[in-house]
């Protein structure tokens, strides 16, 4: 699982929320008047995405406990994406 995170996965996966989120933040930077690089915005975003669940797989993995974490990680990440 470790060497997961550090697989192009991610990366790929960084693209894929990228791509997907490009429309909706041009349309919202328009919409609140923003100056921002809509690009740049959403590159951020998906950094920050990407970032967290690593950082929640990681957690997972360094707790005692790692089969129960499991399905508790999966159902937060359902309902909070």
């Amino acid at each position: 699982m470790r060497a997961f995170i550090d697989s192009t996965y991610f990366e790929d996966h960084a693209a894929t929320v990228q791509r997907a989120l490009l429309p909706a933040v041009r349309i919202h930077l328009a919409f609140v008047g923003s100056t921002e690089d809509p690009l740049e915005f959403t590159r951020r975003l998906a950094t920050q995405h990407v970032d967290e669940s690593k950082r929640q797989i990681r957690q997972m993995l360094d707790g005692a406990q790692i089969a129960p974490s499991i399905p508790a990680l999966l159902a937060r990440w359902e309902d909070e994406r």
